[in-house]
């Protein structure tokens, strides 16, 4: 989740210090191997050649479907992702998100929880939910990925971050990018999931929506 700190509210001594121990215990860290950076860079490239080109591809498979082009058999070979993606409808995978931990190192990223066992006890064991709202949205929101990613986010990961619906029904892109447990983004389907107890009940919602998606 990244953090921006206020003119007018200064963080708490308490966050301060968190965010100094971070710091230093950044500084104390062995450098990245090379091969774990590498690592790291193919993965989320992962995401970021679905978004360019998992568009285009449906376009064109679909055209040779039609078309039967160059022929009807090389056509279905063509299509086969298309379809299984079409069959295969978008859900969230825990047990993925946690095995994509290079990102963190390919990103330097460091994840903060302002009062964690606080937030744990409320959502596991009170059954609250909540609405996190985060920014910046971005094209692709590798920071809100990597929150998922980290370990201290994994109690976190089957709450659903909310999403244009369109996501949901791209082939191939719904089921890449389903992995982090999305959402339709529709009010209808958000007072639902908040009617819910816990993390079922809880949902991630980029305020910034797709004007900020442009703009970051």
């Amino acid at each position: 989740m990244c953090l921006k700190e206020s003119k007018s509210a200064p963080p708490k001594p308490g966050l301060k210090r968190q965010l100094s121990n971070k710091y230093q215990d950044y500084k104390m860290k062995p450098p990245v191997s090379l091969f774990r950076w590498l690592l790291g860079m193919s993965l989320a490239s992962i995401f970021s050649m679905t978004y360019i080109l998992a568009p285009p591809y449906v376009v064109t498979s679909i055209f040779a479907l039609l078309f039967r082009y160059p022929s009807a058999h090389a056509a279905g070979i063509y299509a086969i992702p298309l379809i299984l993606s079409i069959l295969t409808p978008s859900k969230g995978r825990p047990w993925i998100v946690g095995m994509l931990t290079p990102m963190l190192d390919y990103f330097q990223f460091e994840m903060i929880i302002e009062d964690k066992a606080t937030l744990s006890d409320n959502i596991l064991n009170k059954g609250k939910n909540y609405v996190f709202g985060v920014q910046p949205h971005g094209i692709i929101s590798f920071c809100g990925m990597c929150s998922a990613i980290h370990p201290d986010g994994a109690e976190y990961r089957t709450v659903k971050t909310a999403v244009a619906s369109a996501l949901l029904h791209i082939p191939i892109l719904k089921n890449i990018m389903g992995i982090f447990a999305l959402t339709d983004a529709s009010g209808s389907n958000l007072r639902k999931i908040l009617k819910r107890p816990g993390a079922e009940g809880s949902v991630v919602i980029y305020i910034g929506g797709m004007a900020e998606l442009f703009m970051s």
